[in-house]
């Protein structure tokens, strides 16, 4: 089963997730962008096509049959920012997945942008949080669609993502039936 937890660059995500290892040893922490970097994909001023195809390529990654029946939580986005506009992730390729809940985490807008070493995207504080409005919005109608619980959590309480995130692998996984070969 995969916990997806998305959010904004800066946004807070893998602060929150990088106490997980000490607290579930039994579920492993994967960064998105990581595993794209590792394939040696592009990951800076894409354009929609780019964006769009490392969104196929990493759930080609995560369908993998060795990561099925493996407690794995995601670090990652569900609102992609591209030279070319805001990308959501497309519905298709998250019902292919067997994805058990969805988590948000975000910050103040202010904070996140200050955090920010690169200003030129989003330009300001109000672009901040609307992007991140985008995005809580999407991940949290991606959990109507899927049936799956959502979770949004906005002042990076580690203590209290570790909980949500083993009270969500308890729940039977209901997706089964509606996962499939979009890869």
């Amino acid at each position: 089963m995969i916990l997806f937890v998305c959010g904004p660059s800066r946004g807070g995500k893998t602060s929150a997730l990088s106490e997980l290892d000490d607290l579930a040893p039994d579920i492993t922490v994967l960064r998105a962008s990581k595993i794209l970097r590792t394939l040696k994909r592009p990951l800076h001023r894409l354009n929609l096509s780019q964006a769009l195809e490392n969104q196929y390529i990493l759930g080609r990654w995560l369908s993998r049959a060795e990561l099925r029946n493996k407690k794995i939580v995601v670090d990652g986005h569900l609102l992609i920012t591209t030279t070319d506009g805001p990308l959501l992730v497309p519905d298709s390729l998250m019902s292919a997945l067997p994805i058990g809940g969805i988590i948000f985490i975000g910050d103040k807008p202010e904070a996140i942008f200050a955090r920010r070493s690169w200003k030129s995207y989003p330009k300001s504080v109000d672009v901040v949080r609307e992007l991140s409005r985008m995005e809580r919005l999407h991940a949290r109608r991606l959990a109507r669609m899927l049936e799956v619980p959502f979770v949004s959590i906005a002042d990076q309480s580690k203590s209290k993502l570790g909980s949500r995130i083993e009270r969500m692998f308890q729940r039977p996984l209901r997706c089964a039936a509606r996962i499939k070969d979009v890869f």
